[in-house]
């Protein structure tokens, strides 16, 4: 635990890198105006268990903030194909994409909707 040293974040706020990475990744970013790209060294026995803690843990501030997320690991991997895009975004060559988050404003009836579902859950025996 605690090994930070194996993983790296790029947050993509830039509308045109983001529109390169819609391309690449066949628009699994949600053409969503924050993205997040999780790293992690490839030699890392934990990474991609890490990556996907960190990626929770930003999606709960995410819902926290009133910010809808969804979290995709095929479309970040994608972006391990292309070293022209992993220069523009400034991913160091030891690090491998594996997860990523894309953070949003929920609309007001589709916020309403998540809310009526949560609580029919809780309801669930």
């Amino acid at each position: 635990m605690h090994q930070t040293d194996v993983m790296s974040l790029v947050v993509v706020k830039d509308e045109a890198l983001r529109d390169k990475i819609e391309t690449k990744t066949d628009n699994a970013c949600y053409h969503a105006p924050v993205l997040f790209i999780i790293n992690t060294k490839k030699d890392s026995m934990f990474g991609e268990r890490y990556a996907s803690c960190g990626a929770e843990n930003i999606m709960l501030e995410a819902t926290d903030l009133d910010l809808g997320s969804v979290y995709v690991m095929g479309g970040a991997a994608r972006l391990n194909d292309d070293s022209e895009l992993q220069k523009e975004l400034g991913l160091i060559l030891p690090f491998r994409r594996v997860s990523s988050c894309r953070l949003a404003r929920l609309e007001k009836n589709r916020k309403q909707r998540i809310v009526q579902i949560v609580i029919k859950l809780q309801f669930i025996n």
